[in-house]
């Protein structure tokens, strides 16, 4: 008998300690703005079996619990958001690179390029450049994912964002 009324107490405590105190504070701060959850209120005075010294303990709890549960929403829809705009990012990034390697990647800026008045060589491969005499070569800077005009010291000369039409 006594145990069975135990290990609801404690399971009772268990489930209030898995509430952060900052969804308490929040409930608390609520209540002396004058709201309360017209649904949560009718959910703890059938609870509490219309006792006054047991509703607003119930209420509390049950106010706390369902801002923590819409937190944990928010946070778990942010984490796949975040994880779906990785994969999307990856997915470009391998689009990109697929068309670097197959070499043909430099004819997406040509415009740009000879814009800031760089020529292709006679006979050079490719992704190489010359602008007043100097040769720089293109490549992709992986980390930032932009098409750069690098010279002989590995030095970033220009900068070309991708961006997929």
């Amino acid at each position: 008998m006594f145990g069975n009324i135990i290990n609801k107490l404690k399971k009772s405590v268990d489930e209030t300690e898995q509430i952060a105190d900052h969804f308490y504070a929040q409930v608390m701060d609520e209540i002396s703005d004058g709201y309360k959850d017209k649904g949560l209120v009718g959910k703890a005075i059938a609870q509490s079996d219309g006792n006054e010294a047991k509703f607003d303990a119930i209420y509390i709890k049950l106010r706390a619990k369902a801002l923590q549960n819409v937190f944990l929403r928010n946070s778990q829809a942010q984490k796949e958001q975040q994880y779906m705009d990785e994969i999307e990012q990856n997915e470009l990034n391998i689009s990109i690179k697929k068309r670097y390697l197959e070499g043909h990647f430099h004819h997406m800026f040509n415009q740009e390029i000879h814009a800031k008045g760089y020529t292709i060589p006679f006979l050079a491969n490719n992704n190489t450049f010359r602008r007043n005499g100097q040769t720089y070569k293109g490549e992709i800077d992986y980390k930032t994912m932009h098409y750069i005009l690098v010279d002989k010291q590995k030095r970033v000369m220009d900068k070309f964002k991708f961006q997929e039409k």
